[in-house]
């Protein structure tokens, strides 16, 4: 796959700091050339290896695709927040969006406590919206590999946030297919992924199929390891698909 700079697809992206009650997080913004209000949004969650304080990696691994596959980017406010590394004297805690090993699939929500970072990214995303007056009824989140299980855990905890969903190469926890089940999803991961291995994702699609499902769909790409987000980002219709979703659609 061809790379691109992401930034010369959509324009300018914002360094920005959220300080909050749980911690603080840096994150890019995008604000698209028509403005904000009653704007499209979307919260990009990265991945594993995005993490630091540069907040400069999370733009480098498939929102360039993606926005180079789906003109209807263009119109859309992006909230891209970064995970800090940790790991280091000053900062020895090995930060994640999600506090569960990414190698052993499906995991109990109710089990594992949501962590301070994916709590700072809710205010965050929730305080942007609000002051951007952007458009509630049209937020969608997308992740992949560690932001994929933050996508799912997303949708599982704060689901009445998002008009719709596209985790790529994480898992969830199958037992709550029911309480996601009226949320638009499209899920996808490599058949030979050996990172993140596709037993979660399988599991979580056979349990939203199980509970009737109503806008779903997952696909599986053969022959595709790890790294089957530029796959997923190109994938025929997706952007379409996203941005035709609302909130407000949920309970017709």
């Amino acid at each position: 796959m061809e790379r691109y700079e992401v930034e010369d697809i959509l324009g300018e992206f914002e360094f920005c700091e959220y300080k909050g009650e749980c911690g603080t997080i840096p994150y890019r913004l995008h604000i698209p050339e028509g403005g904000a209000k009653g704007a499209p949004v979307v919260l990009f969650m990265h991945g594993a290896g995005e993490r630091g304080t540069d907040n400069t990696l999370p733009l480098r691994a498939a929102l360039d695709v993606f926005a180079k596959c789906n003109p209807e980017t263009k119109s859309a406010v992006f909230i891209v927040p970064q995970c800090p590394r940790g790991g280091t004297p000053d900062d020895p805690t090995e930060h994640t969006w999600i506090e569960f090993p990414w190698d052993l699939g499906s995991y109990s929500v109710d089990k594992t406590p949501e962590t301070w970072e994916l709590k700072a990214v809710v205010e965050l995303l929730k305080k942007n919206v609000a002051e951007l007056e952007a458009d509630a009824d049209r937020v969608y989140v997308m992740g992949l590999s560690m932001g994929g299980f933050a996508t799912w855990d997303l949708i599982m905890r704060h689901g009445e946030l998002f008009a719709a969903a596209m985790p790529i190469c994480g898992a969830g926890d199958p037992t709550k297919a029911e309480q996601i089940k009226d949320i638009p999803i499209r899920t996808f991961h490599g058949d030979v992924d050996d990172t993140v291995p596709p037993k979660g994702t399988r599991e979580m699609a056979a349990a939203l199929k199980a509970a009737g499902a109503r806008d779903f769909e997952y696909v599986e790409f053969p022959g595709i390891g790890h790294w089957s987000w530029d796959s997923a980002c190109s994938y025929p219709g997706i952007g379409a698909w996203m941005f035709s979703q609302r909130l407000s659609d949920r309970n017709k």
